[in-house]
């Protein structure tokens, strides 16, 4: 699960706070074959867990002893309906607001253009505002390195300082998540936070973080396509 952002009073403390996750149960392990280096007794560990907000969730680990390949993930075996919640961001203390981002969660910011989708890296997280906005404040740091350019510098550093502005309450944005699988949410009540079922024809457009492995053309690479529809097989 994904870390809260710091204290917004400078105390290191974060920004809110849960509980951690319980366990329902031992860990199971299963021996395979690793997929980088194909030594035959990788390992992956599994163990259900019962998440605050989330719920159950199952957590995964595979191991690879020989060449050091590790990768986590959380699966959310509950499909609820597609669900938006927006904010419209007016001050400081907005920021606090808890955020619960799911693995399949698009969250975007329209005002500055921003628009993060989930793919196959994407993570679970129970954090705030702040924290989400603080995703995208690291994503145009990484696009400052990957493009160096004066236009894109430019326009990373405009996207800063409103971002920045935002954070500290001197403008005003919304904030939207939207979540096909409907694992998400802006925990702040009405009137403030809004939340709507997304129809099913736009819940069809969002991508939900899954990914199949697509071998349909004879002779053609295996490639992954993303997973779109939650209907999708």
């Amino acid at each position: 699960m994904g870390a809260h952002p710091r204290g917004r009073d400078g105390s290191g403390e974060p920004a809110i706070s849960s509980d951690a996750p319980i366990s329902r149960g031992d860990p199971s392990y299963v021996t395979a074959p690793c997929p980088v280096c194909a030594a035959p007794d990788a390992t992956m560990r599994t163990i259900l867990l019962e998440v605050p907000y989330f719920g159950e969730v199952f957590e995964s680990v595979f191991m690879c002893a020989a060449c050091g390949f590790r990768h986590a993930d959380t699966l959310l075996p509950r499909i609820g309906e597609p669900t938006e919640f927006s904010i419209r961001l007016t001050q400081e203390r907005d920021m606090v607001i808890r955020a619960v981002k799911s693995s399949s969660a698009t969250v975007a910011v329209p005002d500055l253009g921003l628009l993060w989708e989930p793919g196959p890296a994407s993570i679970a997280e129970v954090t705030n505002v702040e924290g989400l906005l603080l995703r995208f404040e690291e994503a145009i740091g990484r696009a400052r390195v990957l493009y160096p350019e004066p236009e894109a510098r430019a326009r990373a550093d405009e996207l800063s300082g409103r971002l920045k502005a935002l954070i500290d309450g001197r403008a005003s944005a919304t904030l939207v998540i939207k979540d096909p699988y409907g694992n998400s949410a802006l925990i702040g009540g009405p009137p403030r936070v809004a939340r709507r079922v997304i129809p099913a024809d736009e819940a069809a457009e969002l991508l939900t973080g899954e990914y199949i492995l697509d071998a349909s053309d004879v002779g053609q690479p295996v490639r992954l396509r993303p997973v779109r529809d939650p209907a999708d097989p």
